[in-house]
């Protein structure tokens, strides 16, 4: 699954429903800055948070999950059955994207790990030896600054 492909999608639905990116946000729970990097192509939003962003932008889980409109001919043939019925291939597709999903979000969370620890360690280290903050101070400043780090990232 391409990040960029996806977040061009859901900015282009999101558009389209004449929402901001704050609205889309409130409406399934979530930052305006997740959806901001979900739309740059920097992240996937949380499984469990699909299903309403699929619902908020008006598109079924399987477009979202392709970040392609399927063509009007099959969903006229769906919408005529009133239930959602996927073949197997389609929810092998998901299933395979939401494990995609999954291994990008343990990289983006590993890679915050090692920029919090350097950032700590650095920040408490200019605290302590520039003598604005005891031990202890340093390494609340160190954590702050690593918080910040990963929050921006």
């Amino acid at each position: 699954m391409d990040a960029k492909k996806f977040g061009a999608f859901i900015s282009e639905r999101r558009k389209e429903q004449h929402m901001t990116q704050a609205g889309l946000a409130g409406k399934i729970g979530v930052t305006d800055k997740a959806v901001s990097r979900w739309e740059r192509g920097l992240g996937f939003p949380d499984i469990n948070t699909m299903e309403s962003l699929a619902t908020a932008l008006g598109v079924s889980l399987l477009e979202l999950m392709k970040s392609e409109i399927i063509s009007e001919e099959v969903q006229m043939k769906k919408d005529e059955s009133a239930e959602k019925k996927y073949t197997s291939a389609e929810v092998t597709e998901m299933m395979y994207s939401m494990e995609e999903i999954r291994k990008q979000q343990q990289r983006q969370d590993k890679i915050a790990g090692y920029l919090a620890i350097p950032v700590m360690l650095i920040v408490a280290a200019i605290f302590k030896l520039s003598g604005h903050a005891n031990f202890g101070g340093a390494v609340f400043a160190g954590l702050l600054g690593a918080g910040a780090i990963v929050c921006v990232y």
